[in-house]
């Protein structure tokens, strides 16, 4: 794309073609004549010092003698980090029974998220906002000059010597000093400017930029309770310089949720929306030849956000934009070389890649089991499984040779025989798998059903031969005290596989008596099976296990320690439970399992007495009530939140 230029957007290399536009705009500055300082005049150009008390004059400007790096109108912003062929942009995916929406029209519609204010009613513990004082920055940067504060602009932060650094060296994060602050207002600065580079139609003309305060508590607030459980961004090399402007705006804005700043992190994210929208409406955005890691990134970013940052509807919503980050994936799955990276940032880049594809996986798996499933065709495709955690926070200094992960296909296919893997999976490889589990279910829901008995009794011996495989796997990550975020969100996705499972039909009944409370007279016993017992089983030991480590205790901690997703196995198991305790006096009595099914219950729920005490009328609601308790707190995320007024409100009528 002539004429234009993006920065480099870590962690992919450095682009050449960046460097060589540094120094066009340098020599362009060296050219030109000297201009008279505009500290008190509003309209300030975007490449040079030149200001003016009119607008018109700034843009003729800015077309006369910058006119070689200021992009067509027509022109899309593209990265350069990648050169690999990439088909069309274009989302080819839209929900079952779902109109396709214009995104000019979404964007309007989706100004708003429907975030209502927080009130601080909770106590903070745990060190919950104690972030340090980490400076975001490009190792390497002391070579910057101080700039003057007045008109700061792109170009006049960026020389030449940092324009061509080498994959950057690291350096243990200073301590706070002027220096570090000069250098903090530079990135910030840069990363200021890099907005107008996006904002191509101005169609964030009244949004204002977040303060650099702001700015850095927030990304600081992401990397401490988002990214153990969504780690897709690369905090080693992470500079808020070089990061796309959308990229990091709504980095900003799922780090404000933890802040407990709705206000922020709603406009953050609407202005996301705008210019990611505003992206793919060009014409070169179709035409394009290169895939850009970033924007895989923010459209994950924004489905998460969407999906649990806001109510039920907003949730719905985020089916228009999730499609976009499925198409990027596919064309992720290109970049992803077969050899192991020999140089670090190449290893990043591609860790990258694919970390997006397993988050891609576990928000598609968690939407398909509450919303429209959407099949995908990458489900069977292979890549190589994320690395430890460990090994993703190395710096380069600490960095060895990767040695390349397992595939998933191959990882697969070996629990779909019943065997254990021998290889070891990391953390975010087993939420990856677990979650390919639950879209398979799901898909298969969608795609048929229990009347084909061949295919599904087949379908189902497979799929409970990697359940055995991964719940071994998953015992072995078993330890004390909280566990970590993403073994936690594994196991949870496990669980929501089997409920989808063995217990689809009840699930489907239960969320229509959600929805419509008068339905309870429909219920009945006739589909209590060996197969569903399975599911139940497994239901009242997770509620066993939440009840012995205390709910109220759960409910504090987790919004900031766990993904929100795992409330979707918590609501599931809790309305399985509450079926079953509805039907129970239609069973046929004297079976020794339903004892057993009724003594765990029992066990757990005598953890709750002060919920137990006030409702022994009411004994089959008891798990509702459990559920709605731990999901109640809207500290950080919004959808636990309204799923558990809508079961407040089913257990009063």
């Amino acid at each position: 794309m002539q004429g234009y230029i993006r920065p480099t957007i870590a962690p992919s290399p450095p682009s050449k073609n960046t460097w060589v536009v540094a120094q066009r705009v340098s020599k362009s500055r060296a050219n030109t004549f000297d201009h008279q300082d505009g500290s008190e005049k509003p309209y300030v150009c975007q490449f040079c010092p030149v200001a003016s008390t009119r607008k018109d004059v700034i843009r003729r400007h800015t077309r006369n003698f910058h006119n070689d790096i200021v992009p067509s109108t027509r022109t899309a912003p593209r990265s350069q980090e990648s050169a690999s062929s990439t088909p069309s942009r274009e989302p080819l995916y839209e929900s079952p029974g779902r109109s396709t929406r214009d995104p000019s029209q979404s964007c309007q519609d989706l100004n708003v998220v429907g975030l209502d204010a927080v009130p601080n009613d909770y106590t903070i513990e745990l060190d919950l906002f104690n972030f340090g004082s980490e400076n975001y920055k490009e190792p390497g940067t002391d070579s910057l000059i101080t700039p003057q504060p007045s008109h700061i602009t792109l170009e006049s932060l960026i020389g030449e010597d940092q324009m061509q650094i080498a994959p950057p060296t690291v350096y243990p994060s200073p301590a706070y000093s002027s220096s570090n602050a000069s250098f903090e207002e530079s990135d910030y600065m840069i990363a200021r400017a890099n907005l107008a580079l996006y904002d191509l139609n101005q169609t964030l003309s009244n949004f204002q930029f977040p303060s650099k305060h702001t700015v850095h508590r927030s990304v600081a607030a992401f990397f401490k309770h988002m990214a153990p459980h969504m780690p897709i961004i690369h905090k080693p090399t992470f500079n808020i310089a070089l990061i796309a402007s959308p990229l990091l705006i709504e980095i900003v804005a799922c780090g404000a949720l933890y802040l407990g700043e709705p206000t922020t992190a709603t406009t953050m994210h609407a202005a996301t929306q705008k210019l990611m929208f505003q992206i793919t409406q060009y014409e070169s955005y179709d035409k394009s030849d290169t895939f850009d890691l970033w924007m895989l990134q923010t459209y994950l970013l924004m489905s998460f956000f969407g999906a649990y940052g806001g109510d039920l509807k907003i949730k719905e919503r985020s089916t228009n934009v999730f499609p976009y980050a499925i198409k990027l994936t596919q064309d992720a799955l290109k970049e992803l070389n077969t050899c192991p990276a020999v140089a670090y940032r190449d290893w990043v880049y591609q860790e990258t890649i694919s970390r997006c594809v397993a988050c891609t996986v576990e928000i598609g798996a968690s939407l398909a089991s509450t919303e429209h499933c959407l099949t995908v065709p990458f489900l069977d495709a292979s890549f190589p499984l994320p690395s430890d955690m460990t090994t993703w926070n190395e710096e380069e200094s600490m960095w060895q040779r990767h040695i390349q992960q397992p595939t998933s296909y191959d990882i697969l296919n070996q629990m779909f025989s019943g065997n254990i893997p021998n290889s070891t999976i990391s953390e975010l490889g087993l939420v990856c798998l677990t979650s390919m589990l639950l879209w398979r279910v799901c898909s298969f829901k969608t795609l048929t059903n229990t009347h084909h008995l061949d295919p599904y009794t087949n379908f189902v011996e497979t799929i409970e031969k990697a359940i055995q495989a991964l719940d071994e796997m998953l015992r072995y990550q078993i330890r004390e005290g909280l566990p970590d975020p993403m073994i936690h969100s594994a196991r949870f996705q496990l669980n929501t596989a089997v409920y989808h499972l063995y217990a689809s039909k009840i699930l489907t009944q239960m969320k229509r008596l959600v929805e419509s409370p008068a339905d309870k007279a429909k219920l009945s016993g006739d589909d209590y099976s060996p197969k569903l017992q399975l599911a139940l089983f497994r239901a009242a030991e997770a509620l066993q296990s939440d009840c012995r480590l205390g709910i109220r205790y759960i409910r504090r901690i987790a919004p900031h320690h766990f993904s929100p997703i795992c409330a979707i196995a918590c609501y599931e198991g809790g309305l399985l439970l509450t079926w079953y305790l509805m039907v129970r006096p239609s069973l046929q009595p004297g079976l020794a399992t339903v004892a057993k099914l009724d003594k765990l219950i029992d066990e757990a729920l005598v953890e709750t007495e002060e919920l137990g005490k006030t409702n022994q009328d009411q004994r089959s609601k008891l798990p509702l009530l459990v559920v709605a308790d731990l999901l109640s707190s809207r500290a950080v995320w919004q959808w636990p939140y309204c799923v558990s007024e809508r079961l407040i409100k089913l257990i009063k009528h």
